[in-house]
C-alpha cells in the first residue's frame, strides 16, 4: 500500500478564517444511501465531509455483505466510506469539518501486485513564528491538524485530504484473483481486500501519519519562496518523532545529517518512533515489531515501536508506516491487515503529532531516547548518572512526592524545573533502594517506581587467572548491610573478605565511600576463556545487582629485558602496550617502566590476539616488539646507553673539530629508526 503526498511549500504566517460546511448529513453506515455526491458524517468528536468525486455511482447490483446493506456497488462503496469516517469522527477531535475528496482511478498494478489506495493531506503549512502554542515554528503540519489546533479553517471549504483507490482491482493483469470487499467485518478469505480498512488507513495518512522527508536522500521537506524558488529545508511534525537507533537521535536533531536519515530509512529495524503516547500505550500490547531496550522479550516501559525501513527503500511506504513485523497486526502497516474499525497504535501516534482525541491522551514520563513510562511503570536509574524525566500531559502546576520503600518522604534528592524532574546520584552515603514517585495534577496522578541499584565497582571488568588479586566493591547500601555473592558456574572464583574465604561481606560505616563492602577475588586455574555470571544480593533489602557475561581469561607472564649495545641494563625505559580498548575493558595497565635491572614483567590475557609493545628509551629511541604466546621473553637492544648521551667525552685535540663519534651520534638522532626486532 503506497501513499501519495502533495506538499505545497508555503512558509508564511496565515490568518485563520472561520468556515462551516453545508453538505447534507450522511445516514448511518448501517442504513441505505441515495446516489449523493457529498455528505457529512457527524461523529461525537468531529465532522467529516465526504466528497464522492468518481467511482461511487456504479449501479451494478450486489447483495448485502458484512453489515453493508447497499444494493449496488456504488452504494456499498459510499456506505463503506461512511463506516470508515465514523471510526475517525468518533475519535479525532476537530472543531472544523475535515473534508475528504475521494476517487476511483487506474492506480499502478500488475498480475502479482497492486497499489490499493493512495492518500495524503492536500497541503501542509509551516510558519516563521508559531501562530499557536501547540504548533512548532518552522515545522510542516498537515492542513487538517492546523485547523484542529487553531479551531479555524485556513482554506475555506477546500479539501483537507485527497484519496484515490484502485478501480481495476480484480481485473486481468491487476491482481485478478483479488477483489474489493465492502463488508464491515473481516473479509471471508485472502481473496478479498477490505475496502473499509483501506479507507481508514488512507484517511489516517491524510491526518498526518506520513513523513515528508525523502527516504532515498535523507533530505527534509523542501520549501520555496513566494516565487516558487527553492529556499531550503524544514522539518515536518511526523518526522520529528522518527528516531535513529544507531545515531541515538531524532531526525530533527541538528546533529542528524542527511546521511544518517538516509541510512536509518533503509536500516530494517533501525528506525523507531520516539513519541511517548505510542510507546506508553504499546506496553503489554506489541509482542513483536519493537526495540527491546530492557531485554525482557516483551514490550515494557522504555521500549520503542519500530517503523517500516526495508532495504531497498520503498517509495511511498518506507518510514511512513509501522513495521510489518508488528504483532498483533496494526492498521498502519504497509500491507493490508484487514482491520476495519480499530486505529490501534495509530490513534496514539496522532496524539503524538498534536491531535486531540477521544479517549483523551494519557500522561507519561519520558527519559532521553525513544521510550516512555506510563503510570505504574518502573524506571531503573543507571549507576552514577542523573535521571532526567520529562513530564508529558500534566500542567506546570503539578506537584510531586518521592517516598522510599518504607513510605518515608525523600524529596531532597530531586529537583523540579518546569516539566522536568532531575534525580542525581549523591556524592556520598546511601543511595540504593526502591522509590515511588507520585505526580499529581488536579484529579490526575502518575505513580512511577524508581529503582536505584547498588553500584558494583570492579578492579577489573573481566578477571584473569594468575593475575593480581581483583576486588569487587559494593557501594550505595546502608552501613551494616550484609551482601552475599553467588556465581554461575559455582566456585569459578575464590572469594575472600580480609584473609578468609567467604561468600558474605558487610558494608562498612564509611559514608564518604558510599559504605563499601569489599570482596577480594582470585580466579582458579583456567586453560580456556570462561564466561560466568555474578549476583550480589542482600536478602530483600535492595534489588539484586548482577554482572552478566563476565569473562575469565587464562593469563601468561611476559618479560622484556632492555639492554644497550654493550648488553648493559637500561633502567627508566618506557614500555607502552597497544590494544588500549581491550585493555581498558580489562582495566589493565598499559604503561610500564624498566627497573634498575632493565626488566619489565607483566601478565597478559591469552585472548588469541597479538599485542605490540612500543619501547622508548630515555633519549627517545624507539623499538617495537610483538607479544604473543610464542614470544613471552624477549631482549630489546638500544644502540647507546643513557650515560654515554648524558656525559659525552670530548677529545683533547682536534683543532676545534667535533669528534667523529659525536657527528655520528648527531646523525643518528636526526634520523631515528623504527624497526621490528628479530625474535630470539
Amino acid at each position: 500500500m503506497v501513499v501519495r503526498f502533495t506538499l505545497l511549500v508555503l512558509l508564511s504566517t496565515a490568518f485563520f478564517v472561520s468556515v462551516s460546511s453545508h453538505a447534507a448529513t450522511c445516514p448511518a453506515s448501517t442504513e441505505n444511501i441515495s446516489n449523493v455526491t457529498q455528505c457529512t458524517v457527524e461523529g461525537s468528536a468531529s465532522n467529516i465531509q465526504l466528497n464522492f468525486l468518481s467511482g461511487f455511482n456504479s449501479i451494478s447490483s450486489t447483495s448485502s455483505q458484512g453489515g453493508n446493506n447497499g444494493t449496488t456497488v456504488g452504494e456499498q462503496r459510499r456506505l463503506a466510506f461512511i463506516k470508515a469516517a465514523e471510526t475517525l469522527a468518533d475519535q479525532i477531535v476537530s472543531a472544523t469539518p475535515i473534508i475528504v475528496d475521494a476517487s476511483f482511478s487506474a492506480l499502478e498494478c500488475d498480475a502479482n501486485s497492486a497499489v490499493l489506495g493512495s492518500a495524503g493531506a492536500t497541503t501542509h503549512q509551516a510558519f516563521n513564528g508559531s501562530p499557536h502554542p501547540k504548533i512548532l515554528a518552522d515545522t510542516f503540519y498537515p492542513i487538517s491538524l492546523i485547523n484542529s489546533i487553531a479551531q479555524f479553517d485556513i482554506a475555506e471549504e477546500v479539501a483537507d485530504i485527497e484519496a484515490d483507490f484502485n478501480q481495476n482491482l480484480g481485473n486481468s493483469n491487476c491482481l485478478s484473483n483479488s477483489m474489493w470487499y465492502y463488508g464491515f467485518d473481516t473479509p471471508p478469505s485472502n481473496q478479498y481486500i477490505s475496502f473499509t480498512s483501506v479507507l481508514t488507513h488512507e484517511m489516517t495518512h491524510g491526518l498526518g501519519f506520513a513523513s515528508l522527508a525523502n527516504p532515498l536522500t535523507g533530505e527534509k521537506a523542501m520549501i520555496g519562496d513566494e516565487s516558487g524558488n527553492f529556499a531550503g529545508y524544514l522539518d515536518d511534525i511526523f518526522s520529528t518523532f522518527l528516531y535513529s537507533i544507531t545515531n541515538n537521535r531524532t531526525w530533527s536533531d541538528p546533529l542528524m545529517s542527511d546521511t544518517g536519515r538516509r541510512t536509518s530509512a533503509k536500516s530494517y529495524n533501525g528506525l523507531a518512533w520516539s513519541g511517548g503516547h505510542v510507546n506508553s500505550q504499546a506496553v503489554g500490547v506489541l509482542a513483536d515489531g519493537f526495540i527491546d531496550n530492557d531485554g525482557d522479550s516483551t514490550f515494557s516501559a522504555g521500549d520503542c515501536a519500530l517503523m517500516y525501513t526495508p532495504n531497498p527503500v520503498e517509495s511511498g511506504s518506507s518510514i511512513s508506516h509501522f513495521t510489518d513485523d508488528a504483532y498483533p497486526n496494526e492498521l498502519m502497516e504497509p500491507r493490508d491487515t484487514g482491520d476495519t474499525d480499530n486505529l490501534g497504535l495509530a490513534l496514539y501516534l496522532l496524539q503524538d503529532i498534536g491531535w486531540e482525541t477521544q479517549p483523551s491522551a494519557s500522561s507519561y514520563l519520558k527519559t532521553t531516547g525513544c521510550g516512555a513510562y506510563p503510570d505504574e511503570s518502573t524506571i531503573t536509574q543507571s549507576n552514577s548518572e542523573t535521571l532526567d524525566l520529562v513530564v508529558e500531559g500534566l500542567s506546570n502546576e503539578f506537584t510531586y512526592e518521592l517516598q522510599d520503600k518504607n513510605g518515608d518522604p525523600v524529596e531532597t534528592i530531586l529537583t523540579k524545573n518546569g516539566q522536568t524532574i532531575n534525580i542525581p546520584y549523591p556524592d556520598s552515603g546511601e543511595f540504593a533502594g526502591e522509590y515511588t514517585l507520585t505526580l499529581t495534577d488536579g484529579a490526575e496522578t502518575i505513580s512511577i517506581n524508581i529503582i536505584r541499584p547498588l553500584r558494583l565497582v570492579w578492579s577489573a571488568t573481566n578477571f584473569m587467572d594468575n593475575h593480581d588479586v581483583q576486588t569487587l566493591t559494593i557501594e550505595g547500601g546502608a552501613a551494616g548491610t550484609q551482601y552475599t555473592i553467588e556465581q554461575s558456574p559455582v566456585q569459578s572464583l575464590a572469594v575472600f573478605v580480609e584473609n578468609t574465604e567467604t561468600q558474605t561481606a558487610t558494608a562498612k560505616a564509611d559514608s564518604l565511600r558510599f559504605n563499601p563492602a569489599i570482596f577480594k577475588i582470585e580466579s582458579s586455574n583456567h586453560t580456556e576463556i570462561e564466561t560466568l555470571k555474578l549476583t550480589v544480593s542482600s536478602s530483600d533489602k535492595y534489588p539484586a545487582a548482577k554482572l552478566e557475561n563476565a569473562s575469565i581469561y587464562p593469563s601468561r607472564e611476559y618479560s622484556l629485558h632492555i639492554r644497550d649495545s654493550e648488553n648493559k641494563p637500561l633502567s627508566g625505559v618506557s614500555v607502552r602496550l597497544s590494544d588500549s580498548a581491550f585493555f581498558e575493558k580489562l582495566n589493565l595497565e598499559t604503561n610500564y617502566t624498566s627497573d634498575q635491572d632493565g626488566n619489565v614483567n607483566f601478565y597478559l590475557p591469552d585472548s588469541g590476539r597479538n599485542v605490540i609493545a612500543t619501547i622508548i628509551s630515555r633519549n627517545s629511541e624507539t623499538r617495537l616488539a610483538t607479544l604473543n604466546p610464542s614470544f613471552t621473553d624477549q631482549t630489546i637492544y638500544f644502540e647507546a646507553s643513557r650515560s654515554q648521551i648524558e656525559s659525552p667525552a670530548f677529545g683533547s685535540s682536534g683543532g676545534g673539530s667535533l669528534p667523529m663519534w659525536l657527528l655520528i651520534l648527531f646523525g643518528f638522532l636526526g634520523l631515528p629508526k623504527l624497526r621490528y626486532l628479530s625474535q630470539p
